[in-house]
């Protein structure tokens, strides 16, 4: 009797645990379908761990994956899965939008091309490679990919509608005028300078620029001119580039300035930045390193910097500073924050505190407006406000 009944309640618990690993597949379904993505990655993991082969298991996990942030595992899912079914064409346009996202749009093509050669109605497939094309600045192959989805069953006509115009070129000229007022409650009273910038998209990885400025500070005139260049030898790195000239000797400003800045434009939610900045005076050079993070959430982006910097009697300053920016489409504000040493001549040494706040409104494709407002602090000298306003026009 306690045999039958022992076996009998060996019998139930096989029964239970069979009964949940195979309800576990439909629990990682559930917990997808309300955004519980780490427990649904655990489920669908939980399944393949029982049954490598389950290819539906496979494809839920690299979905899942993918929606993490986590690329890597989600393309070695994909995959596995294709390893599995290689005629499945709902798998090569998961992998490719994977990649799309790391960035890596060549491959991200093949794989698309792929799909379309296993199925060439995919509606999924061909609006995706529109959104690759012309993300890769080819317009007008994009065009054509979201011209065929558009002729599909099924197809989102206003939405492709809406992406077919954004194929057109962009305007390739832009210029922007401004001024710079300030106010010191010092000796130095009140200065202002004006810029005018114009620049060249030659390409959809290389824009070029020159500026020219006017200074009124220190009771003195000058003008500079500046050459620079913005620079994306991959799609993952932003080069920027800047050189400029003081054209008089009015002393309050450097002869030369030279600026390079590099940022890693990771998928993922951080950002690597590192500036570079020599001022040099007839007296010497001072150089400024400016290595920082950004960190990225939705279209809010925090970016953080320390600036070191080598001044001219060899002793050494240094500020940490923090912009806060939101691209909200028509209007993209910000804050800032400085604060720490700094010595740059003509100016003596001193503790600051900088807080800024600006705005830059798109107005419509051809017109935006820019306001900057800036307060510094330098301890045991002087207070300072400047307002910023500027124009800027695109053809």
């Amino acid at each position: 009797m306690n045999q039958r009944i022992k076996g009998g309640v060996i019998a139930t618990l096989l029964l239970a645990s069979g009964a949940a690993w195979a309800s576990s597949y439909e629990d990682g379904l559930r917990l997808k379908q309300t955004q519980q993505l780490q427990p649904a990655a655990e489920a669908f993991s939980a399944v393949l761990a029982r049954e490598p082969g389950n290819v539906l298991a496979l494809e839920q996990l690299a979905i899942v994956q993918g929606w993490l942030g986590r690329y890597e595992q989600s393309t070695a899912t994909w995959r596995r899965a294709i390893e599995l079914l290689p005629g499945k064409a709902d798998y090569h346009v998961g992998l490719a939008r994977v990649l799309y996202w790391q960035g890596e749009r060549r491959a991200a093509l093949s794989e698309l091309d792929r799909a379309l050669a296993l199925a060439p109605d995919s509606l999924e497939a061909l609006s995706l490679k529109g959104d690759v094309l012309l993300a890769d600045g080819q317009r007008d192959p994009a065009r054509q990919a979201y011209e065929r989805s558009l002729q599909l069953p099924g197809a989102d006509a206003a939405e492709l509608q809406r992406k077919i115009a954004t194929t057109a070129p962009p305007p390739a000229w832009r210029l922007d005028a401004g001024s710079i007022f300030d106010d010191y409650d010092s000796a130095r009273g009140q200065e202002d300078s004006q810029y005018l910038q114009l620049g060249r998209q030659l390409s959809p990885a290389l824009t070029l620029y020159g500026r020219y400025d006017r200074f009124h500070q220190f009771g003195a005139r000058d003008q500079g001119l500046t050459a620079g260049a913005y620079w994306l030898p991959h799609p993952r790195w932003l080069l920027q580039a800047e050189a400029g000239l003081t054209l008089d000797s009015a002393d309050f400003r450097s002869d030369s300035q030279f600026l390079l800045n590099a940022d890693w434009l990771l998928a993922g939610p951080v950002q690597p930045l590192l500036g570079l900045r020599l001022l040099s005076y007839q007296q010497g050079e001072v150089s400024t390193v400016t290595p920082g993070l950004r960190l990225l959430y939705g279209s809010t982006a925090l970016e953080l910097r320390y600036g070191f910097t080598s001044n001219l009697d060899n002793s050494n300053t240094g500020v940490v500073s923090a912009r806060l920016g939101v691209d909200a489409g028509a209007a993209a504000p910000y804050l800032s924050y400085t604060q720490g040493e700094e010595a740059l001549p003509p100016q003596v040494r001193a503790d600051i505190t900088v807080i800024g706040a600006g705005c830059v409104w798109t107005l419509n494709p051809q017109w935006s407006l820019r306001a900057d407002y800036s307060y510094e602090d330098r301890k045991d000298i002087y207070q300072h406000q400047a307002l910023g306003v500027g124009l800027g026009y695109r053809w």
